[in-house]
């Protein structure tokens, strides 16, 4: 019987096995890596495009920032603004009130009265004058009580004094019994009224620039000592 010898073919059946395994195992490790450097370099991509957004949303985070600084100090110089607006509109209103009230009161004055001051605090007038009677004062008592602009006028003092001119001096005895006797029987009185004023009205008119001839009408002589 004839005998073959296999031994030499199952060593090449060995080696080639293991060539086989070390190229799969190779294009293995090979496909691997592949895999590893694109994950990576599509991580690193991606990463690149967040740090851009990042930076992006930080430009315009500090855009805001700036515009929301400026917008607060627009409206602290608009708050400041509207602060003076109101404080000149409320000059202006004080402005109209007091020349609406020496043109009322040069308007109602009586004769026979001399304004001695004129003070105004807030809506209070207080005017201190003299006449030569409680008439006159009286007369402007309800003057000011009828006046549409003043409201609630009060008589806070009356004090009864010399007219002006009682201490009048002659040459003969008569004549200075009959100024003496004159003098005796003419008073006068100071008085102090206080009133409040009426807010102004958006469709009240400007007083006439002529008032003065008004005020100067009803003037006197300061009294004598």
């Amino acid at each position: 019987m004839r005998q073959l010898n296999l031994l030499p073919h199952r060593a090449w059946q060995r080696q080639r096995r293991t060539r086989d395994f070390y190229r799969l195992l190779i294009a293995t490790l090979s496909i691997a890596l592949s895999l590893v450097l694109l994950a990576y370099f599509l991580h690193a991509q991606q990463q690149e495009k967040m740090n851009a957004r990042a930076q992006l949303l930080g430009h315009h985070t500090q855009a805001l920032k700036q515009k929301i600084k400026a917008l607060t100090a627009q409206q602290t110089e608009l708050e400041r603004m509207e602060l003076r607006l109101t404080a000149l509109e409320r000059l202006q209103q004080q402005r109209q009130q007091t020349t609406r009230l020496l043109h009322d009161i040069a308007a109602l004055i009586p004769p026979r009265i001399v304004l001695q001051s004129i003070r105004q605090q807030a809506q209070r007038v207080t005017l201190n004058g003299y006449a030569d009677s409680s008439e006159p004062v009286a007369r402007l008592m309800q003057q000011l009580r009828d006046a549409p602009n003043l409201g609630r006028p009060a008589l806070q003092e009356l004090l009864h004094n010399p007219a002006p001119g009682g201490t009048a001096s002659g040459n003969t005895p008569s004549s200075s019994t009959a100024s003496d006797s004159t003098t005796a029987e003419q008073t006068g009185v100071d008085f102090r009224i206080e009133l409040e004023l009426t807010p102004l009205s958006e469709t009240s008119a400007a007083p006439p620039a002529d008032h003065s001839v008004r005020t100067t009408r009803h003037l006197h002589p300061a009294r004598g000592t």
